[in-house]
């Protein structure tokens, strides 16, 4: 019964995603203590809705995390993204990324972490900084081949 609940849970929430990501990292991983790692990252996305939006966005990312503890991991990142908008204007945007993460539960099986991070964008449009604040909970769990998450 577990089984057939945590897969069901995670296959509904992969299927109600915009879009999905394909990450070589394990969404628990971090370095381990005092230890670095980096991770550099390409995207394109894809947004089209008949008569009402037709957009393309790529960004380029780095980011570089450090081990405080083999549970608990700091990070920062700074990424560059392209937009195309409807109209097919082009706009251009500077992001930074600070956060945190800690693994609460990490005995092999299941895994639970908190995270939060802060975030600021600046386009081009001269319309001021964007500030995102996100504060997060994952849980998974590991079936050896593969560890659905939400």
């Amino acid at each position: 019964m577990k089984f057939t609940s945590v897969l069901l849970a995670s296959a509904l929430v992969a299927l109600s995603t915009q879009a999905s990501a394909f990450d070589l990292m394990h969404p628990f991983w971090g370095p381990a203590t005092n230890q670095f790692a980096s991770d550099t990252t390409y995207s394109f996305r894809r947004w089209n809705e008949k008569h009402i939006r037709n957009e393309y966005m790529t960004q380029l990312s780095e980011k570089l995390l450090y081990g405080i503890t083999d549970n608990w991991t700091v990070f920062g990142s700074i990424s560059r993204l392209w937009d195309k908008g409807t109209q097919g204007k082009h706009y251009q945007a500077d992001e930074w990324t600070l956060g945190t993460s800690y693994n609460i539960i990490n005995d092999g099986k299941h895994f639970l972490q908190a995270a939060f991070d802060y975030m600021q964008r600046n386009w081009d449009l001269g319309d001021g900084i964007y500030k995102h604040y996100t504060v997060t909970g994952t849980y998974g769990y590991n079936f050896d081949k593969i560890t659905p998450y939400v």
